[in-house]
This record gives C-alpha cells, sequence and structure tokens, in this order.
C-alpha cells in the first residue's frame, strides 16, 4: 500500500513545476511589457525625437478613446448635453440661454465636415482629448526636461478628465485643450515679449472665455502670474499683454453686447439654478468640489509620490517654490482651483468638481518642477505601462460596459432614438408637414432631435415645472407659443413620470392633437435585449389658420 500511495518522482516536479514558475511567469511577462514603455520613455526625452513621438502618441490616444466610446456607448444614444449643442447650433447666434456660443460653434464647423452621427462627436472628443495631451506635454516644456518632461502625458492620462469623463464632449471637456493652448501662449509671450504671442494669448484667453465664463479664472491667473513675474517691468513696457488683451476684448465684443441686449440674463439663470438653498447644501458642494478634485487626481498624486518619495522641503517647495519662474507655474496652477471657493462663498453658489476639469492640466508641472525632485527612469516607464494598460484594458471592455448600459442607463439614454422613430411615424400619419418641433423632458427631447431627420427644434416638458401659456423661454427661446401653434409638436413622456404627463396634459389642453397613446420600446443590440419601457406619445399638428 505504501509504494502504490507514493507517487512516481517525475510526477510530483512536474506538477510542482508550474505553481514555481508562475511568478517567474509574470515577472517576465512584466518586463516584456515595459519594452515598449522604455522605449516610448527614451524617445519623449530625446530632444530630436520627443515632438514627432508626442504627436504619434496623441494620435493613437485620440484614437483608442474614439473607439472604445463608440463601442462601450453603442448600446445607448448621446448624451443630452451633447445633443443640446448640436440643437442650438440650428440656430446660430451670439450668446445662448446657459453658456457663451463658442462650443456650438465648433460643434458647427465639425458636423460641416463630418456627418451627424454618434461616432463623428466621439472622434471630436477623442480628437480633443489628443490635443489637450500634445499640448500639455508642449507647456511643460516651459519647465520640465528630461523624464519629468516625459512624465507628463502618462500622468494626465490616467487623471479621468482625460478620457472617460472627457468623452461626454461639453464645456468643461472643450475648455482642456483651450486652458492648455492659452497657457502655453502666455508662457510663450512672458518669455519673448513678441506681440505674435501676445496676441495669441487673447486669442485663445477669448476662446476660452466664449466657451464658458468659468475661463475667467484663468484670466485671473494669467494676471497675477504677469503681476508677480520678476520681468513684469519689462513684459508690461512691451506690446505682447497690451495687444493680447486689445484682441481678446475685440473677440469678445459681439457677446458682450448681446449680454447687455439680453440683460445677461445667462447670468441671472445660471445664479439662480446653482443658488444654495442653505449654508448645508452649499458646504457639502464645496466639499464636492474639494475632495471630488482632489480625488481625481489622486493616482496621478500617488504614482509621483511612491516613485519619488518627496522629502518634507520638496513638498514646501513643491507647494509654493522659492523660484520665481516655478512659482508662476504654481500661480497658474493654484488660483484656477482656489479662487472659486472665494467666489462661491460671495455669491452662495453651489460649486460641482467637474468645473475644474481643465485646471488639473499643470498638475504633473507642479508636482515634478521642484529639483529637489529627481525623477527616475524606472518610474516614467512604469507609469507609461499603467497607461497604456488602461488604455488597452478600456478598449477590451468596451463591448462589456456596453453590454452593461443596456440593462439601463440613466435618463432613459438607451431609447431616444426608438422614440424618435416612434414620434416620426405618428407625425407622418397625422400631417404631411415636416416636424418643426420635439417636445419632452429635457434628456429625451434634444436627444430626440438629434436623431430625427428634419432637425426638428426642441421644447421641454417637466423641467420648467410651468404650464403652456406660461412657457419660459430659458432653454428654448425659439418655442414660443405662436411658433408651436403654427407649426405643430411631437410630445413624448415616460408613462412613468407623472410630472412631465401632468405637464404633457396642460399643454394637449390648449391645442388641437391627436389622442395620446402609449408604446412599449426595447432596446437591442448584438441581439441582446434591455429591459422594456413605456411612454406616452402624442402629436398637435400645424394650425389650420394662416
Amino acid at each position: 500500500m505504501k509504494g502504490r500511495d507514493r507517487l512516481p518522482r517525475h510526477v510530483g516536479l512536474s506538477c510542482l513545476e508550474p505553481s514555481r514558475s508562475l511568478p517567474k511567469t509574470i515577472a517576465a511577462l512584466g518586463r516584456f511589457a515595459l519594452i515598449p514603455a522604455e522605449r516610448l520613455t527614451a524617445a519623449l526625452s530625446d530632444p530630436a525625437r520627443r515632438h514627432r513621438t508626442m504627436a504619434v502618441v496623441a494620435v493613437i490616444y485620440a484614437l483608442v478613446w474614439t473607439l472604445y466610446a463608440v463601442v462601450s456607448k453603442s448600446s445607448h444614444d448621446l448624451h443630452p448635453d451633447m445633443a443640446e449643442t448640436v440643437v442650438l447650433m440650428r440656430e446660430w447666434a451670439l450668446g445662448y440661454p446657459k453658456h457663451p456660443p463658442f462650443l456650438v460653434w465648433l460643434v458647427s464647423s465639425w458636423f460641416t465636415i463630418f456627418p451627424l452621427a454618434d461616432w463623428a462627436y466621439y472622434l471630436l472628443a477623442g480628437v480633443s482629448l489628443g490635443f489637450a495631451l500634445y499640448l500639455s506635454f508642449v507647456l511643460a516644456g516651459e519647465w520640465l526636461d528630461g523624464y519629468k518632461r516625459a512624465w507628463v502625458p502618462f500622468l494626465l492620462s490616467v487623471v479621468p478628465f482625460y478620457n472617460f469623463l472627457a468623452l461626454r464632449f461639453d464645456h468643461n471637456a472643450a475648455l482642456i485643450p483651450l486652458w492648455a493652448f492659452t497657457t502655453w501662449a502666455f508662457m510663450r509671450s512672458l518669455d519673448t515679449r513678441h506681440y505674435g504671442w501676445g496676441a495669441l494669448t487673447g486669442l485663445g484667453a477669448a476662446a476660452s472665455l466664449l466657451t464658458k465664463y468659468w475661463s475667467v479664472f484663468l484670466v485671473l491667473a494669467l494676471a497675477l502670474a504677469a503681476l508677480s513675474h520678476k520681468n513684469r517691468a519689462a513684459y508690461f513696457r512691451s506690446r505682447a499683454p497690451w495687444l493680447g488683451a486689445l484682441v481678446a476684448a475685440l473677440a469678445c465684443a459681439p457677446h458682450i453686447v448681446w449680454l447687455v441686449q439680453e440683460n445677461f440674463s445667462p447670468f441671472i439663470i445660471a445664479a439662480g439654478l446653482r443658488a444654495a438653498q442653505s449654508l448645508d447644501d452649499w458646504l457639502r458642494s464645496v466639499a464636492e468640489y474639494a475632495f471630488g478634485t482632489a480625488g481625481y487626481g489622486a493616482f496621478a498624486c500617488a504614482l509621483v509620490v511612491a516613485a519619488v518619495r518627496p522629502s518634507r522641503a520638496a513638498i514646501c517647495d513643491t507647494v509654493w517654490p522659492a523660484d520665481p519662474q516655478r512659482r508662476t507655474a504654481a500661480i497658474l496652477f493654484w488660483i484656477p482651483l482656489l479662487l472659486p471657493f472665494a467666489a462661491a462663498a460671495i455669491t452662495g453658489t453651489r460649486l460641482l468638481s467637474l468645473w475644474s476639469m481643465p485646471a488639473l492640466g499643470l498638475m504633473p508641472v507642479v508636482l515634478l518642477m521642484s529639483p529637489l525632485i529627481v525623477v527616475p527612469r524606472r518610474a516614467v516607464a512604469h507609469t507609461a505601462a499603467i497607461a497604456m494598460a488602461i488604455s488597452a484594458a478600456a478598449l477590451v471592455a468596451s463591448p462589456l460596459i456596453a453590454w452593461w448600459q443596456l440593462a439601463g442607463a440613466e435618463d432613459h439614454a438607451n431609447y431616444p432614438r426608438l422614440l424618435a422613430a416612434e414620434l416620426e411615424a405618428e407625425w407622418k400619419r397625422t400631417t404631411s408637414q415636416p416636424l418643426k418641433f420635439v417636445g419632452g423632458p429635457f434628456e429625451l427631447a434634444t436627444a430626440m432631435s438629434f436623431y430625427l431627420p428634419g432637425q426638428p427644434l426642441t421644447y421641454y416638458l417637466r423641467e420648467l415645472r410651468v404650464r403652456y401659456e406660461h412657457y419660459s423661454t430659458y432653454l428654448a427661446p425659439w418655442a414660443d407659443r405662436a411658433s408651436i401653434e403654427r407649426d405643430g409638436v411631437a410630445v413624448c413622456c415616460p408613462s412613468s413620470d407623472e410630472f412631465c404627463l401632468r405637464d404633457m396634459n396642460n399643454f394637449l389642453a390648449l391645442v388641437p392633437h391627436t389622442q395620446p397613446r402609449e408604446v412599449v420600446l426595447r432596446r437591442r443590440w448584438l441581439g441582446f435585449e434591455g429591459p422594456p419601457e413605456r411612454f406616452t406619445i402624442a402629436v398637435a399638428p400645424p394650425s389650420a389658420r394662416p
């Protein structure tokens, strides 16, 4: 029995060998994965190759995250904020209800080249991300070199603002490359005092302000950095700052005229929508802004701390550098992040961490620029490998994310395309006139408008909580009562949303309409089916009166 229980010698060794060699195999795979990261680090550190290499990295980064967006979001439809920009571009203006006009102009220009499709919109978001990454690398060259500079794009690419969150291409995402460009042009203007760089700074500042008023914090940071610079006397004697200010003023002048004509309505409405309801409400928003912003940048900071293990002196020199040149970078980084606290305290405004999206572009510079911090090449290569792994993992997981979102994306995002088809069919059964208005909750009406032929404008139920006869022109200034009665409208509501149904009934009581009916929709994706959802739709045809 003993001989029968004992295994042959060679069998025992073969059974134990895989478990012993597994750590070695994993280590070998890790070393193999580091080879491209090492080569990329060397190329980005080489003055002869770094810009060409960074351009290639930016293009690949843009394509990878565009493909991720196209696949992962294929089971649901466009985000309402993105669709709203397309709606706004159908009515060209010098300003819009919530924001200045530059993003609308940019998206409108993009879609004169590309078709009005989801993938084209995500391509715009991806191109913006790649461009932002390249500009951040160029900007970092004002303070960093060698391995420190090579580390910048990899540290930024692990910040969610530079991938996942910016794929929803809204005003915050659009500011990321604009702030980087404006800051770089300003630094060139400050160092060279050349009027050309001053003009570019003015153009960048104007484009930023015309994208979102939040950019006023960037402009204030530029002004404070110039006033505190050691060469400020020579700088303000040159033409660069004055030409920059003139260019920015001229570029913003038409929008300022529009603001005066509209009685500064975007500011008044934004103040009302973002006003804190109580001290507790305001404190919660401030905490979310502070800890949320820190959380978004935490992983990149942790990578730096783990790699360089900064001393107390290095940390102090990072927070507030002794050298004036490096102090300029600290001012440009800290002022746009900290000044909103003071503005919010004075105005009682609730803050949101997503608004800090463009301000983290200088974070790697601030973390690395102290001479007390020595960056090992290995740390840069490891971060490069981590960044590439995150992008690759996101791309591989994108079909699973799409499948998961099929179970129910937020704001009924699985259904706008299907609802658009239902409303179009109902409209055609009712009238032969073109559909010019589509109504419903904000998230549905804007997204449906994107998918409906003829590019109808929107009118919103539920969000405004108002009856039709008291309709507000805040979000849809084109949807006045006379226009809707003349051209008609197709409306819908989730059948479970009693507020939306109430507003729909109030509206339908005032105009001739077809009998509302309920439809049950189910999103299908690659053979899978999402949950059914019930919607109530109705059509108010165009008025028979001339």
